[in-house]
């Protein structure tokens, strides 16, 4: 018997994992470069920085641009954790919706 669930999240990305935040970015638009200290990562679009994300501190942003940015940063991780334990990933009716399936025997 099929069993429905539907969660809602927040996003932290002071606690991002580097990798999938990379990958967030990318597939949202975004552009990025990490500074000569190694923490710092200027977050860019068009050419231009719309984010500055220093160790546990996000500056510089509006909300829609942190909003874009959140929102990248979960569906890249919720894809990530759901392909590494054996589920489907489809996109769900509603605007930011995921739909992960597996197959029980």
């Amino acid at each position: 018997m099929p069993c429905d669930t539907k969660r809602t999240i927040t996003t932290q990305l002071e606690a991002a994992h580097p990798e999938v935040l990379a990958r967030a970015l990318r597939a949202a638009g975004f552009d990025f470069q990490l500074q000569a200290d190694g923490r710092t990562i200027n977050i860019q679009r068009n050419g231009r920085t719309v984010a500055t994300l220093a160790g546990k501190e996000l500056s510089g942003t509006s909300e829609d641009v942190l909003s874009a940015i959140k929102k990248a940063y979960a569906t890249e991780a919720i894809q990530t954790a759901a392909r590494r334990n054996g589920f489907t990933v489809r996109a769900g009716a509603e605007q930011g919706e995921l739909r992960l399936t597996r197959r029980s025997l």
